[in-house]
Parts: C-alpha cells; structure tokens; sequence
C-alpha cells in the first residue's frame, strides 16, 4: 500500500504544483546523441531566465553526448517551423542583450527581403518587419530565413541579462568522447508554435540529424 501511495504522489504532485514536463525528443548518429527539450511558453521561459525576452522566443534545453571527439558550435542548429517555412539559427548571448544595434533580416524562397534594425540591448527579440520591396508576402509556398548583422557603431549600456544569457547558453567548444555538453539554445521565432509543429536541426561531421518534439 505504501508504494502506491508513494506512486499516486509522483503521478500528482505536479499536476497540483502546475508543472509540467516540456515537449522533448532525441536524436542521433555514429557522431553524437542529442536530446532536447523545447520551451515556448512565456511563463516557462521566464521561470528559467527571470525574464521573458519579450515573447519574441523559443528556447530549446539540450544535452548533447558525442561519441568521438567533437567540436560544436550553435550555428550547427536550427528550428524550423511547419507552420509558415520559418527557420532560424540560435542567436549568442551578445545578439540578444549586447551594446551594439542587430540589424535582422528575413529572407523568403519565393523571392523578397523584409528587413529592420533593431537595439539588441534591452529590447527583447526581432523588430516587426516592413517589406523592402514589397515582395515574399502572400506567397504560402515560401519558406522564411532569418539572416542577422551587427552594428557596432551604435554602443549602448551592458545589459545586466547578459551575464545570465551567458552563463545558461549551450557552449561552443571542442568536446571529447562520452563528455556531455549541456545549455540553451535561443532562437527568434514566434513563440505562438505549437510543439509538434517544430522540427530541430544539428548539423555533424557526417551529415544533418532531426528530431521532433513529443
């Protein structure tokens, strides 16, 4: 009877606290395994951060385990989207809270650019986007990129989230064999996904893995 007791508590406690646990998946190859979880809720971003971002994205929580010696870096990931084609690379810490002016852009396949710049520090996530030329809208078949640039004549004050975003972010570095490597990965997207409508891309040594979040 104690152990059903001790089984029913486990079952309900988090329901009764409003935890939950985050949409999760696992891929891997002859190089790597990886498994992620996936955060698009505001609550939850901010519970981890003490800070929303302003809504502007979603975190993903990744272990990483190589299997030989493996160099990584967060420009090997990437989300894409089911819903409109949008796909996005995760943004360091300096993109998303540093002194100087990011400048994003998004590029459809169909054609157009919509671009604007924005202040990194302190303004969380990309600005609303204005066509340049008044193409890429209303064409459902193209797929969307986010592409950024950074202006660094436009200094502003060290925001105090970075040394959070710092310490929290999925390190890049050369990792040896059977040694995790753990963080978070940010990338500018709207949050208002559902989970399963996103897919989550590492590029490797031999070749690109995918997985879904369940």
């Amino acid at each position: 009877m104690r152990s059903v007791a001790a089984l029913l508590v486990c079952v309900i406690a988090p329901s009764l606290t409003g935890q939950k646990t985050p949409p999760s998946g696992f891929m891997e190859n002859k190089h790597v395994s990886v498994r992620a979880s996936v955060f698009t809720d505001k609550d939850e971003i901010k519970s981890m951060l003490g800070s929303d971002l302003g809504g502007h994205y979603v975190v993903v929580r990744v272990e990483l385990t190589p299997k030989i010696a493996l160099k990584v870096f967060r420009d090997d990931f990437m989300l894409r989207s089911d819903r409109d084609g949008e796909k996005t690379k995760p943004y360091s810490a300096s993109e998303i809270a540093g002194s100087s002016v990011l400048v994003v852009s998004q590029t459809y396949s169909g054609g157009g650019v919509m671009n604007n710049p924005r202040p990194a520090g302190g303004v969380w996530g990309p600005p609303i986007f204005l066509p340049a030329d008044g193409q890429g809208i209303g064409n459902s078949s193209s797929e969307v990129s986010n592409q950024t640039t950074v202006d660094s004549g436009a200094a502003r004050k060290r925001d105090p989230m970075m040394d959070i975003l710092e310490e929290k972010i999925l390190p890049e570095k050369e990792t040896e064999t059977d040694q995790p490597l753990h963080g978070l990965l940010f990338f500018p997207m709207n949050p208002k996904q559902k989970p399963k409508q996103l897919e989550f891309y590492f590029s490797t040594p031999s070749g690109r893995i995918s997985m879904r979040f369940k």
